[in-house]
């Protein structure tokens, strides 16, 4: 697929879409935790669990968008804890165990943070790009520590992410 080009929306199922308008303040990244599951496969999972869902799903190969977000239509994702849910939108990498897959992935979740910061005019900075990690940590309403621990299996760190994503939209985006 080339860079960033996502497949037409494919809406969630009513019990992982709460429906509701979101005005975001900014982003929240998350990876999967199950290694080899394309964002397809992510997409049917939040589709059949209740109270899970994401704005977009990002893997090798494709961007699948879950839950509208860009700006005027933007709902609430179910994705990080009640706080942040209501001011956040939401990606989920797609974890692999192949390097080859990791660097496309890695790639296009670049790309992917890069359109949804500029799609909202927002700079790439801790106030508008968080972990779930960070999220954890802030609002204590849940535990998780993705994507850090997907990061550093391949010998990368937040730092790497924002870095990347700040020399994406100096050169012009996506």
């Amino acid at each position: 697929m080339p860079a960033w080009q996502m497949l037409p929306l494919e809406i969630g199922l009513g019990h992982s879409r709460p429906g509701a308008s979101l005005r975001p303040v900014g982003l929240v990244l998350h990876s999967t935790a199950d290694p080899g599951a394309t964002a397809r496969q992510i997409r049917d999972y939040f589709n059949t669990h209740r109270g899970a869902s994401t704005h977009l799903v990002v893997d090798w190969t494709e961007i699948v968008e879950l839950i509208p977000w860009e700006p005027g239509v933007a709902e609430i994702a179910w994705h990080a804890g009640p706080t942040a849910n209501m001011k956040f939108l939401s990606i989920e990498w797609c974890e692999t165990t192949d390097q080859d897959r990791f660097a496309a992935s890695y790639s296009m979740y670049i790309d992917t943070i890069a359109k949804v910061l500029m799609t909202y005019n927002w700079p790439a900075d801790i106030d508008h790009v968080w972990s779930h990690a960070k999220v954890s940590a802030t609002f204590k309403e849940t535990d998780h520590q993705d994507p850090l621990p997907y990061l550093a299996k391949w010998g990368k760190t937040w730092g790497n992410v924002m870095d990347d994503v700040a020399a994406k939209l100096r050169n012009g985006g996506v």
